[in-house]
């Protein structure tokens, strides 16, 4: 996007496709990130953290003046501090910015209602809007908190609008009907996801396996009836409907949490806001029956600040030394220096014009044109996953994703753990000729083969 192209590799992006649906806000702004690092992934990761720090001030500002310091930073020391939030908070995903735009339009919705205060709210919405579709249910949430006050749901609601048509608007003046297309294609892979993780009781299921997957969610869990009051109700309400939305769709959500930012803030809240009502409860119960001195009244006030702030401490080594557990190890590069290895030997060998068979954690790195296995399967008229489900036209690729023409194939952990197992991939490698392409570099678990009947 920074060179003003809507592009995903081979295929032109309209920003709601299956295979990339997420927006161009976001994606802009990572780009111009990694492009201030001389296009180093390190510039768009800290954007990231940039998101994760400014999550934990709106989220601190919004609850200080609410229920006090303590709270504030009970919410603050945990949102950085746990080791999942440290994890995600680096990867550049744009459900960070829905979660922040979440805590962010509550910080106006939970004052009195006001024509200002809505507007603030909607524009807080708007900057999810511009980065990922899943703001539609933190509009929707917003909504709800505002179910009695019809006034506030136009200003709550028009800027996101306005955001996604303006977006749709601009796409179809580029590809015409394609963005339609694209859309009924995501409505029907979350459909299917929706009929295969959510029907019947299975919404229940994967709300419980969310909350039981360790005990800050189950702390969480514990401090909701807490927030059942009329100052907390709204953080109540915005967060179990965004988590129901989330988990209709995701049934392994504890797996793949990245999909969770989009509420970890609002769960945050719950957490420091229960937390601060249990003391104070506890507070005017035990000081009936027995004096405090200062000093016990004050660590009995901060217990949950130290509890949180302990949390991060914990986890500090581990981030040191770079050992943070990965829920999705499969999933994810075990060894930046094979990958880096692979690219550089790949990019001595190739041009801008050569085309390049890679999956995404490695073709970012590559100069040569490059698409990835399911790319390459719809390309030739084959089913490619939810992704690729109906094959793309081929019109809509801006350059051949054809192996033939490919000068070399790359195949990574993450092909050999998930993208050979989409669809009839297998069956479309199962008909060419990739086992007589010989290997000619291997890195780890990267694997270079050079097409020989490429000249």
């Amino acid at each position: 996007m920074t060179e003003g192209k809507l592009q995903n590799r081979a295929i032109v992006c309209t920003f709601f496709a299956p295979a990339y649906n997420y927006q161009p806000g976001y994606a802009l702004l990572s780009g111009i990130a990694a492009r201030l690092t001389n296009g180093d992934i390190l510039g768009a990761r800290f954007f990231a953290v940039l998101i994760g720090l400014m999550t934990a001030l709106t989220g601190f500002f919004t609850l200080r003046k609410r229920y006090g310091y303590s709270c504030a930073l009970t919410f603050s020391f945990l949102l950085l501090g746990y080791s999942q939030a440290i994890v995600h908070y680096r990867w550049i995903y744009p459900h960070a910015v829905v979660g922040l735009s979440l805590i962010g339009a509550l910080a106006f919705i939970m004052r009195p209602p006001s024509e200002g205060n809505d507007w603030k709210a909607g524009a807080f919405l708007a900057l999810g809007a511009c980065s990922n579709l899943l703001a539609i249910h933190a509009v929707f949430a917003s909504l709800l908190c505002r179910l009695k006050r019809p006034r506030s749901w136009l200003p709550i609601a028009l800027p996101s609008t306005i955001t996604f048509a303006f977006t749709i608007a601009y796409v179809y003046s580029q590809f015409g009907g394609w963005v339609l297309d694209d859309f009924v294609a995501l409505k029907e892979m979350y459909s299917r996801y929706t009929n295969e993780n959510a029907s019947g009781i299975k919404v229940i299921n994967n709300l419980f396996y969310f909350f039981v997957q360790d005990w800050t969610h189950l702390a969480i869990l514990i401090s909701i009836p807490f927030c059942l009051n009329k100052n907390s109700y709204k953080i109540v309400i915005a967060g179990i409907v965004v988590l129901l939305l989330l988990v209709k769709n995701r049934q392994n959500l504890p797996l793949f949490y990245y999909q969770a930012l989009a509420i970890f803030p609002i769960l945050v809240a719950l957490l420091a806001v229960g937390s601060a009502q249990l003391i104070k409860r506890l507070r005017s119960s035990i000081l009936r029956k027995k004096h405090f001195s200062f000093f016990e009244k004050f660590l009995l006030r901060f217990f949950p600040v130290s509890l949180a702030m302990m949390i991060g401490v914990i986890n500090f080594p581990s981030v040191a030394k770079e050992a943070l557990p990965v829920k999705i190890h499969p999933w994810v590069v075990h060894s930046s220096s094979d990958y880096e290895a692979a690219a550089n030997w790949l990019n001595q060998r190739t041009t801008p014009e050569d085309i390049v068979i890679a999956h995404w954690n490695l073709a970012w790195l590559l100069k040569a044109k490059t698409a990835d296995i399911l790319m390459v399967t719809s390309w030739n008229g084959f089913s490619a996953g939810d992704f690729f489900r109906t094959p793309i036209p081929r019109e809509r690729f801006l350059y051949p994703a054809d192996l033939n023409q490919s000068v070399f194939f790359v195949v990574t952990e993450l092909d050999e753990v998930w993208a050979f197992h989409e669809g009839q991939v297998k069956a479309f490698l199962s008909g060419s000729r990739l086992n007589e392409w010989p290997l000619v570099f291997q890195a780890g678990r990267v694997r270079i083969f050079k097409n020989p009947y490429k000249k």
